[in-house]
């Protein structure tokens, strides 16, 4: 990839994150699809030991 093809993804990331951070059900289901959250909403075995609770880091 080029330089000016990886500008335009990080752009698009950071463009699309920050619109999927401003609602809660886009933001589970992001995460549901990526296999962090369980179908429940519950975080993964995979990643309970790495996620800290805000506010304990």
């Amino acid at each position: 990839m080029s330089d000016k093809e990886i500008k335009l993804v990080v752009n698009s990331i950071k463009k699309n994150g920050k619109m999927i951070s401003k609602d809660k059900a886009k933001t589970k289901t992001f995460l549901k699809k990526l296999g962090i959250l369980t179908k429940n909403g519950n975080v993964s075995p995979a990643y309970k030991e790495i996620c800290i609770p805000i506010g304990r880091g």
